[in-house]
């Protein structure tokens, strides 16, 4: 294994899930104050 590269010991690790875990704050962040109907709306859309 190479020096530079870090060693993975839990999926948090994982730059993908850091970056996914990112963008989902932030949707998280944007959609707070949504009204709850358009919360709704858009959770049925993403099942």
């Amino acid at each position: 294994m190479d020096n530079n590269k870090k060693r993975i010991k839990s999926f948090t690790d994982l730059i993908t899930w850091q970056e996914a875990h990112k963008l989902v704050l932030l949707i998280y962040k944007i959609c707070k104050d949504f009204p709850c109907d358009e919360r709704f709306g858009l959770t049925s859309l993403m099942c």
